[in-house]
């Protein structure tokens, strides 16, 4: 018997019983000590704790079993509780067993995830305080609905015990119960979708005297500057990273001026219409120890970077220059003005830039650190890059030399991390070539000048959203050698006969393609209740050019993944379509002695790379 498979004898509980009839009164002792030493050490070594229970007649089992654990040496690092919002007594009788091993001897968890819920009373509170004395992290979420004002109070008054210090004006202050408290987060469990809770008077009290808080995460809607401003005394002295979210422009130098000592700052989601979204320079001003910004749906004033000197990790929607009076008007293509020497310098220590949403006629300005960029998004507007016709769009000439300027700013000189990724993104349309049809097929236009460009600035990671692909096209992304993840994704189309083409890219490990261009709707409704129909319509080439490039050689010596992906609402008829061109091709493959798994079929809410 191989020792693998004597290992899976063993952990087979089905043959406990079986194994217990062979062996003698002493085996079965040593055993039984054997299992317990293992049991034993195993718990000794657990550093994080995971308690899920929504039921009432479960938890004395759960108790019981948390006890047995603590008891056998148990000293968890992070505990995590899941419960109900309407079952707060669940979670307080599931800390009690570490209230009481506390007791002993304090337990070392620094760090607490669980639902606001869990300190909506005093005596809870004072449970949680007993059970982690050394907490150093709470993290806690609210539910989607949002919470009360009672419930607000009963968070704030909780937090006032753990916190200390001040609970309003004259209420004077408190030692806190969890002294060594440094992160705090407070968030909406369904972010974005949910709803913000309101950052209450109560809650801003008691937050201004939280002084030896580091870390702040708040999610909380910011709507009203006066009663929400914890910048005022004795505002947070010690923070050192700071999250805000739910906020309109005009209040972000109020709340943020007195945080010059930052090092982490972010917005999680600045409301209103633009120029609201833009964070003007002023925000960042005095701000020279920061080494992290994130502005969520966000354009940065690319004159307030001057501030940052020590910046190393930027993430935005984009960065655009003043003046603005609109987003609309957010500088928009003068492609004489981008060949001026007028450019952009970036703070000198950046090395890990994300623009989520970034024009592309802006790059070529960027001026700064090599290798910084790691995720550039360069997205496409209509009536400013292309012309929306019906359904479809053509690339105005404009659009098309400021995507070629932008990627070869990116290429020469080297801006992109090694591990970076290009997305070129057209929201909604399938994106045609300058010329619209007439500019697609053999010795015509097509995509091909800016998809070299592309091809040129080496960026390992390639996506293509909204574009409409050409067997030229194809051909051109087939000589990008350093590709090694190639994506056409939502609303893409492409030439399904020039797929196995692909082939030749020595690195492409991973293939992504969109399967809603294969879906159509077939019929009409023939009853008040009856929505049309989905199906699956391949196109003619579509399974053998799927099946020819899976079995390349090259491909498989690679070890080459292809997902394709489909909307999540697709209806019950296409999906089980979709299921039996899944099923199709892994046997097809199997065949042909392909391994099946190399073809998946997958909804996009099921992640892409």
């Amino acid at each position: 018997m191989t020792q693998s498979s004597l290992g899976a004898l063993l952990v087979d509980c089905d043959h406990l019983q079986l194994i217990r009839q062979h062996l003698t009164v002493k085996e079965s002792i040593v055993i039984r000590e054997l299992c317990s030493s293992i049991r034993t050490s195993y718990d000794a070594d657990a550093k994080r704790i995971r308690i899920r229970c929504s039921r009432e007649d479960l938890v004395a089992e759960h108790s019981s079993s948390l006890r047995g654990l603590l008891s056998r040496g148990c000293r968890p690092c992070c505990v995590t509780v899941l419960i109900n919002t309407d079952h707060e007594h669940i979670g307080l009788r599931l800390l009690r067993p570490f209230a009481d091993a506390s007791q002993a001897a304090p337990l070392p968890t620094a760090e607490l995830l669980a639902p606001s819920a869990l300190i909506s009373s005093d005596a809870a509170t004072l449970v949680v305080a007993r059970a982690f004395p050394k907490l150093r992290r709470l993290y806690l979420w609210y539910p989607k609905e949002g919470l009360g004002e009672d419930e607000v109070a009963a968070v704030a008054s909780a937090l006032r015990l753990l916190l200390g210090g001040g609970g309003g004006a004259g209420g004077g202050s408190s030692q806190p119960l969890l002294p060594s408290l440094e992160c705090l987060s407070v968030v909406c469990e369904d972010y974005p979708h949910g709803r913000n809770t309101c950052l209450t008077p109560a809650l801003v009290n008691v937050l201004r005297g939280a002084t030896r808080l580091q870390q702040l995460r708040l999610d909380a809607n910011i709507s009203d500057p006066e009663t929400a401003d914890i910048s005022r005394e004795p505002a947070l002295v010690g923070l050192k990273k700071l999250a805000l979210g739910w906020l309109r422009q005009p209040e972000l130098s109020k709340l943020v001026a007195h945080y010059t000592a930052l090092t982490s700052l972010t917005f999680i989601y600045i409301a209103g219409t633009y120029p609201e979204g833009i964070i003007p320079a002023s925000v960042l001003a005095g701000m020279s120890r920061l080494e992290e910004l994130t502005a969520h749906d966000s354009i940065l004033d690319v004159s307030g970077l001057v501030h940052l000197e020590n910046l190393t990790k930027l993430f935005c929607d984009g960065i655009a220059e003043p003046p603005y009076d609109s987003y609309d008007e957010v500088d928009l293509i003068d492609t004489d003005a981008v060949r001026e020497p007028r450019t952009w310098e970036l703070p000198p220590r950046l090395d890990d830039i994300t623009l989520e949403y970034q024009l592309p006629h802006q790059i070529p300005r960027l001026r700064g650190p090599r290798r910084a960029f790691r995720d550039v998004c360069l997205t496409l507007w209509q009536d400013t890059h292309y012309h929306k016709l019906q359904d479809d769009a053509v690339l105005c000439a404009e659009g098309e030399e400021a995507l070629c300027l932008a990627l070869s700013r990116l290429s020469s000189p080297q801006l992109l991390h090694p591990t970076a990724r290009i997305i070129v993104k057209a929201d909604e349309v399938r994106l045609k070539p300058v010329g619209g049809d007439e500019g697609v097929g053999p010795g015509r236009r097509n995509h091909v000048p800016w998809l070299q460009a592309l091809g040129r600035s080496g960026a390992p990671f390639i996506k293509l959203q909204g574009v409409a692909l050409s067997p030229q096209d194809v051909e051109a992304l087939s000589r990008c050698d350093c590709v090694t993840t190639l994506e056409f994704l939502n609303d893409a189309c492409y030439p399904v006969a020039s797929l196995p083409r692909l082939a030749r890219l020595p690195d492409l490990t991973y293939l992504g393609l969109d399967l809603d261009c294969w879906l159509a709707g077939a019929g009409g409704q023939q009853g008040a209740a009856q929505q049309p129909q989905q199906r699956l319509a391949l196109p003619p080439a579509a399974l053998g050019a799927l099946l020819a490039l899976c079995n390349d050689e090259r491909w498989l010596s690679r070890g080459g993944e292809l997902v394709l992906y489909h909307s999540a609402d697709v209806d019950e008829g296409a999906r089980a379509q979709l299921r039996e061109l899944e099923e199709w091709l892994g046997a097809e493959l199997g065949r042909m002695g392909v391994e099946p798994g190399a073809v998946r079929v997958q909804p996009y809410n099921e992640g892409v790379r």
